[in-house]
């Protein structure tokens, strides 16, 4: 567009002026000069230019013929505009929703002109145009900045969510777990001490009951947090999360296991880990079914994981809105590994999510 006017008109200067957030700097975004002609600086902070930037802000378009043209006030602004080399030039505010962006200025180093109303109108118009793109551009750069910052906070809250899991199966194992196994052992010890069948009985009950609460918080303690994951991986990992489930006999689970590429990163393997595990869980929970196949393959460059399940379905759009974090915290742990995750479902048909991860370059 610069180029188009500049031959037009026959100018020798052409600059889009970005004003800074701050306010405080104009930047030169985009600039035409004529062959042989001085570029204009990178950069011009706005109290060199005071004058003319009221004007601009107020909406005026600022032209001057000669330097000596313009008014006693704009001395700080003459001063500037000759150490920059103008004989005449012309600006306009680049102004979208009353929200200044900047401005486009057009000068002469070779001689003094006069502006025509001709071309201030159609420098008004190039204004607009160029004022609307800036607009539309920091107002994507605020959405990605707005994005990225939601990223970095849901990162932040999965990992302190892990943190915490962590802490608290440490805990359950090494001191409510061990304290559970003594109190299994001084009840078994008492009941060989005791004589008479009722008492013995009774005790034996107790022992039974303390270890079986005993596994329970072993179980709960290694749902928070897999140490499985870390000592044989991820593979393992997911095949005892399935054989747990068919242990206890309401559900079949079936497990695909294929090749993986070796080492799997930690972060992805806590990725697909939980995942298959939320999706486990829910299919349990929800799906009425007798069987769950879940697959695990990879490749040089992909993970990939799949839950189906065989049961009544559902329709994934309504479950979206409704309260639960289960998939809200699928779908960020996958997006913030880059990946994709797509849920298939029809009521009575059963249900299928399949997980897309991409290995990252090393």
């Amino acid at each position: 567009m610069l180029d188009g006017v500049l031959v037009h008109l026959g100018l020798d200067r052409g600059v889009v002026f970005e004003l800074s957030q701050d306010g405080s700097h104009l930047r030169a975004l985009v600039s035409v000069v004529r062959a042989g002609k001085t570029p204009p600086p990178a950069e011009i902070p706005v109290d060199m230019l005071p004058w003319m930037c009221v004007q601009l802000n107020r909406g005026s378009v600022v032209k001057f013929s000669t330097l000596s043209s313009l008014p006693e006030e704009a001395a700080r602004d003459k001063q500037f505009l000759a150490q920059l080399g103008l004989k005449a030039g012309m600006a306009a505010a680049l102004n979208a929703q009353g929200i200044p962006f900047g401005m486009v200025a057009f000068g002469q180093l070779t001689c003094e002109r006069d502006w025509d109303d001709t071309i201030v109108q159609r420098l008004k118009l190039v204004g607009e145009v160029l004022a609307n793109a800036l607009a539309q551009a920091r107002a994507d750069e605020a959405l990605a900045t707005s994005r990225k910052s939601a990223q970095e906070l849901a990162a932040r809250v999965l990992t302190a969510q892990e943190d915490e899991r962590r802490r608290l199966a440490r805990e359950m194992h090494d001191d409510v777990s061990q304290r559970l196994a003594a109190a299994a052992i001084e009840a078994g010890n008492v009941e060989q001490q005791l004589a008479t069948e009722p008492a013995r009985s009774i005790l034996t009950q107790l022992r039974e009951r303390l270890i079986a609460l005993s596994d329970d918080v072993h179980r709960i303690s290694r749902r928070l947090h897999p140490s499985i994951l870390d000592d044989l991986g991820l593979t393992d990992a997911i095949r005892t999360e399935c054989d747990q489930i068919s242990n206890e006999g309401k559900i079949a689970v079936y497990f695909h296991g294929g090749q993986l590429p070796e080492p799997v990163p930690k972060d992805l393997a806590l990725c697909l880990y939980r995942v298959a595990q939320e999706t486990l869980r829910n299919a349990v929970k929800h799906s009425r079914t007798e069987r769950i196949d879940l697959t695990l393959n990879g490749d040089a460059e992909f993970f990939y994981l799949e839950v189906r399940d065989y049961g009544c379905g559902f329709d994934p759009d309504a479950v979206r809105g409704q309260p639960g974090l289960g998939l809200a915290s699928m779908e960020e742990r996958v997006r913030l590994a880059d990946g994709a995750l797509a849920i298939n479902s029809t009521t009575g048909q059963g249900t299928s999510v399949s997980v897309t991860v991409p290995l990252p370059p090393e």
